[in-house]
């Protein structure tokens, strides 16, 4: 690979079996480094599909139960708390919502007591028939400093009694440890 630098053409040798180009820590010139996938490969996907919403009037924990993917050293599930070890994350999470009037959902440091992200809000349901089913989604990126408990929770000011059908309504925590 030849670049102009300040003195003119220079060349780039080939690099080593899984490298990739990048640029050096100056930003004036390229060089070959490893590539960074920590986003890609330390994922932590929980779900659960049994999820009637009812009237809660306060937060009320959403007991997930099926770890799908955890590649991340120290993080568990048990009883639908969520044990993440120190660090940053991104959230893509969601909770379902059918026929309910105001709804919400959140991720909450149960350590603290403190929120950590706030899902988008809304309305699902007039009486006596207008009904249609929506997300809340969790999505943005928060720190931990040391080993927290978590919970993927929900609030529901009112609610039509529902039977679910398919597994219920699915409901994802899904979270990447990117540093």
């Amino acid at each position: 690979i030849l670049y102009r630098d300040g003195s003119g053409l220079q060349r780039l040798a080939k690099g080593t079996a899984g490298q990739a180009l990048k640029m050096n820590s100056s930003a004036n010139a390229p060089e070959w480094g490893t590539i960074d996938d920590t986003f890609g490969s330390k994922l932590l996907h929980i779900s659960e599909g049994t999820f009637a919403t009812n009237t809660t009037n306060s937060w009320t924990k959403l007991t997930l139960s099926v770890v799908r993917t955890n590649e991340i050293t120290g993080a568990s599930l048990s009883s639908g708390v969520i044990t993440l070890p120190a660090g940053t994350y991104i959230s893509h999470s969601s909770v379902v919502f059918y026929r309910t009037n105001g709804y919400n959902a959140r991720l909450r440091n149960t350590t603290d007591g403190a929120d950590l992200l706030v899902g988008s809000g809304g309305h699902t349901w007039t009486n006596p028939d207008d009904a249609s089913t929506c997300p809340s989604f969790i999505v943005g990126k928060f720190t931990l400093s040391a080993q927290k408990n978590v919970e993927l929770q929900y609030f529901i000011d009112a609610s039509y009694n529902q039977t679910t059908s398919q597994s219920g309504h699915p409901n994802n925590l899904m979270l990447w440890k990117v540093a």
